[in-house]
């Protein structure tokens, strides 16, 4: 790894403010990583090394030197993080208005074979009808956003089952199963509406 660039140190540090103001606004300060990074310049301003900092507030060495290189740069107004959106849906307003259609009307108008949507078969509705790819777990947090939850079936009473019933019911589950490989996934929980919406 290369050397980190060199920042000022001792009262050269952020020369406009002394370690009494640097003190006021730490007092003051309510953020915590805004904290962290007005203690960080107090002991730089001390005289202190980016090594030393580093110890004494463990955090890496690397982080220390951005927030000092951040905060000689811009001044203050570089202490607090700027506000960060999540990345967009990749679908829009009416193509998730419409997917919601397409889940309420049900899998099987959809063109699988099976009574509930699991998320394997929403990606791949989505991946086929609109040409956008999700994983597993953006598409969980889409179809909450949307409106849906995810509910597991409860399980049988065994011990009320008859061996016949169990055996029916394994057969049943494998034939199921074998015929939606790859397009249904795991039938251990599936998607329906909220029923606030």
């Amino acid at each position: 790894m290369g050397r980190i660039g060199s920042t000022a140190i001792g009262k050269a540090f952020l020369p406009s403010l002394s370690l009494t103001m640097l003190e006021r606004l730490y007092r003051r300060e309510k953020n915590s990583r805004a904290k962290l990074r007005l203690l960080a310049a107090m002991l730089r301003k001390k005289g202190r090394t980016m090594g030393q900092i580093a110890e004494d507030l463990h955090v890496p060495i690397g982080t220390i030197h951005a927030w000092l290189k951040r905060l000689m740069d811009g001044g203050l107004k570089k202490l607090h993080d700027e506000h960060r959106t999540g990345r967009p849906s990749k679908l829009g307003t009416e193509e998730l208005k419409e997917l919601r259609r397409d889940l309420i009307r049900g899998p099987r108008i959809n063109g699988f074979e099976a009574p509930f949507w699991t998320t394997k078969m929403v990606v791949e509705h989505v991946g086929r009808k609109y040409g956008k790819e999700y994983r597993t777990r953006g598409m969980r947090d889409l179809l909450h956003s949307i409106g849906f939850s995810s509910r597991k079936p409860r399980p049988a009473n065994a011990k009320r089952a008859t061996k016949e019933e169990i055996e029916s019911f394994k057969k049943e589950r494998r034939d199921s199963s074998a015929g939606t490989q790859g397009r249904g996934g795991s039938r251990s929980s599936f998607w329906t509406r909220q029923p606030s919406t």
